[in-house]
């Protein structure tokens, strides 16, 4: 066994009262991270990372640990991101060589030891660089089997932040991050009828393309097929397109982003962006419009400028290129 001080020097976060935050757009923008007993609420915001001094900040895959708050204190983690701690953190970085699987071990030792502290006995200073670990040699061999799974852990604590929508919006709202409508974001095209059009209920020779409706999953938002060449080309979009269902009591503001070329009906509307951006831009958007449906009804439906009004951050977070939806 080896004591936390054997493994590893420690090294103190920034106390918030140095910190200014901004909004997590702005180009020197780094994660300001405090304690908690989960990984994806220890971002408190972000900060000037040109306005703090190198020793505070630190690279991703390196350990902290949280050292303060009753419902807080020890856990442990292995960051995704390259951060800066506040002063409740501490921060490790071992003495020798250690692979991520190895940090990822003694984080979750240290937090498996959270009994010996409390809000009234931290896991500071001496108290927890005392606390004993299993030394290299001590480390059981089947730990080196995680490796192939760590792209899909980090790829879930991102999917994890985008699923809780709310705090997105308020992390951003608290930062004086931007909200815009949707109209500053994204033209739109509406759909025609289906009684202009010729439908086909199979695409059997594949020479067809889907003809889309509302619907609550886009698995059934495929009303029928049509022939393209039937189709006046200005409404024909291809693969990687947003779409919004505009009606049905259980599928109005469902939205989508098309894996295949489409044509949408008249209930449905095509948001064609004002800038450039990626598939997963638009996935956060599809993400940020469903978030919205509460507001609408099948009698108040998200269409014309109640839909367009609708305010959603002017971008998203940095970590939605790293996330599977």
């Amino acid at each position: 066994m080896k004591t936390v001080r054997d493994l590893f020097k420690p090294f103190n976060g920034l106390s918030v009262d140095r910190v200014s935050f901004i909004p997590d757009t702005e180009t020197n923008a780094i994660r300001y991270l405090r304690p908690s007993n989960n990984y994806k609420s220890t971002i408190k915001g972000y900060i000037d990372k040109s306005k703090v001094k190198k020793k505070y900040i630190f690279p991703k895959e390196t350990i902290f640990v949280s050292t303060n708050g009753q419902g807080s204190h020890s856990y442990s983690y292995v960051s995704t991101f390259d951060f800066v701690p506040n002063s409740d953190i501490v921060v490790l970085i071992p003495r020798g060589e250690m692979s991520i699987e190895e940090k990822l071990f003694y984080a979750y030792c240290i937090t498996a030891n959270r009994y010996k502290y409390s809000y009234g006995r931290k896991p500071k200073g001496m108290r927890l660089l005392k606390l004993r670990l299993p030394s290299h040699e001590e480390i059981p061999n089947w730990l080196n089997e995680i490796a192939n799974i760590m792209p899909k852990i980090e790829s879930q604590i991102c999917s994890d932040f985008l699923k809780d929508y709310d705090t997105i919006i308020k992390v951003t709202e608290e930062l004086n991050g931007e909200l815009v409508p949707i109209s500053e974001l994204f033209d739109y095209v509406t759909g025609f009828s289906s009684a202009n059009v010729k439908r086909y209920a199979k695409n059997e020779e594949g020479n067809l393309i889907p003809f889309i409706r509302p619907s609550k999953t886009q698995y059934t938002s495929i009303d029928a097929y049509v022939d393209p060449n039937e189709v006046d080309d200005n409404m024909i979009f291809p693969e990687g397109t947003l779409y919004v269902s505009t009606d049905g009591e259980g599928s109005h503001t469902y939205a989508y982003v098309s894996i295949t070329p489409f044509v949408p009906n008249s209930n449905t509307v095509v948001l064609l962006p004002k800038r450039d951006m990626p598939t997963k831009e638009k996935l956060f958007y599809a993400l940020a419009i469903t978030k919205n449906r509460y507001r609408f009804s099948y009698g108040r439906k998200p269409k014309g400028e109640r839909f367009f009004n609708i305010n959603v951050p002017k971008y998203p977070p940095r970590y939605v290129n790293n996330c599977i939806f």
